[in-house]
C-alpha cells in the first residue's frame, strides 16, 4: 500500500571497531544502514554522550531561555515545594536523574492531585486549553508544571527532547502512547529505535522521560478529550545524547514508520510542521507499528483507582 513502513527482514547486527566505536548494521535486500562513528556505549549500556555543559552550550541554553516564556506562579501547593526542592537537590547532583524521577511520583502521590486540581481540570476540558500552573525560567535551566488538554482524536506527534526530564500523568480521559529508547544515531537525520510500551494510559497512570529513557514518545486522545499533568524540567542531565547543535527548545519530531525490523525502527527527524501534518489528527492505530515491544509493562501509577481496563495493549 502507499506509504507503508520498509521492513527490514533481517536482525540488528553489533561490532565493536578497532576505533572504539560501534558499527551497527541493518541488512535487507533494498536497504542497507551503515552506522559510522556511532558513540562508543559504556557499562551501563548508554551512549556514552556528550559530559557537561559547556560555557557555549551554557550562552546558547541561556540567551534561549531568557526569552522564551515568562515566570508562572498560579499553583502555590505542597507539590510544588516539594518539586522545587528535588530539582534543586537534582542540580546540586544530590539525587541521580531515576532517584529525581521516583521521588516525583512519590510527591505526587502525597498531594491529593485529584482533589487540589480537579476543579482546573474541569476548566480545562470546558474551555478546550492548556493551563500553565507554574514556570521558572533561569539562566541554565527552566521548569513547567502545566496541565494540557488533547481534544478527541488527536495527537501529538512523534518527538523526543534534548536535556528534558518529565512526568505525564493522566488526570481525565485515556490516553493513547507509543515509547521508545534511542539506541545510536545512524546518521544526521536518523537514529535507532527500540519499542518499550505500545498501549493506553488510564486516569492515574504516567510517562517519564529522561534523556537516557525513553526520550522518544507519540500519544493522542481517544474519542474523549483528555488532560494530563505535564511536568518538565530542562537543562539539568549531566550528560547528553547528542550534541546541542541543531537542537530545539521544545519538540524534536521523529517519524517512526518509515523503517526497521521485527525489534527495531529507523527514526527519521522531520520538521515539526511536517510530523503535525502526518499524525496530528490521525488515530496512532492508522499506523501499524514495525516492531513491537518484547515486555508490554503496565505504566506506573499515581491513583490509588483502579485502571478501568485490564492490560497495557492497544484499545
Amino acid at each position: 500500500m502507499p506509504g507503508s513502513p520498509k521492513r527490514i527482514g533481517t536482525p540488528l547486527r553489533h561490532a565493536r571497531t578497532g576505533g572504539g566505536s560501534f558499527q551497527a548494521v541493518l541488512l535487507a535486500d533494498t536497504l542497507t544502514l551503515s552506522l559510522s562513528r556511532v558513540r562508543e556505549r559504556g557499562p551501563s549500556g548508554r551512549g556514552r554522550g556528550t559530559r557537561g555543559i559547556l560555557a557555549a552550550t551554557n550562552r546558547r541554553e541561556r540567551n534561549t531561555m531568557a526569552g522564551f516564556r515568562n515566570d508562572v506562579s498560579e499553583w502555590r501547593s505542597p507539590a510544588v515545594t516539594a518539586i522545587r526542592g528535588l530539582i534543586a537537590a537534582l542540580g546540586r547532583r544530590e539525587l541521580t536523574v531515576p532517584r529525581f524521577q521516583r521521588e516525583v511520583l512519590r510527591a505526587y502521590r502525597e498531594a491529593g492531585l485529584w482533589d487540589q486540581l480537579g476543579a482546573r481540570v474541569a476548566d480545562c476540558l470546558a474551555d478546550r486549553r492548556d493551563r500553565v500552573l507554574w514556570r521558572e525560567v533561569k539562566k541554565t535551566r527552566d521548569f513547567t508544571l502545566q496541565l494540557i488538554y488533547m481534544a478527541p482524536n488527536t495527537a501529538h506527534p512523534p518527538h523526543y527532547h534534548f536535556n528534558h526530564v518529565s512526568t505525564q500523568l493522566v488526570m481525565a480521559g485515556r490516553m493513547r502512547v507509543r515509547e521508545y529508547e534511542r539506541l545510536a544515531r545512524v546518521a544526521d537525520d536518523a537514529v535507532l529505535l527500540k519499542p518499550v510500551f505500545d498501549g493506553v494510559h488510564e486516569v492515574g497512570d504516567t510517562m517519564q522521560t529522561a534523556e537516557f529513557h525513553r526520550n522518544v514518545h507519540w500519544f493522542g486522545a481517544g474519542t474523549e478529550p483528555t488532560v494530563f499533568l505535564n511536568f518538565n524540567v530542562h537543562g539539568l542531565e549531566p550528560e547528553t545524547f547528542e550534541p546541542d547543535a541543531g537542537q530545539r527548545r521544545g519538540r524534536n519530531a521523529i517519524d517512526p514508520t518509515t523503517g526497521g525490523n521485527e525489534r527495531y525502527v529507523v527514526g527519521r527527524k522531520v520538521d515539526i510542521g511536517t510530523a503535525e501534518a502526518k499524525f496530528a489528527h490521525r488515530p496512532i492505530d492508522d499506523f501499524p507499528p514495525i516492531a513491537r515491544p518484547e515486555r508490554n509493562p503496565r505504566p506506573q501509577r499515581v491513583s490509588p483507582r483502579r485502571r478501568r481496563r485490564t492490560g497495557a495493549g492497544p484499545a
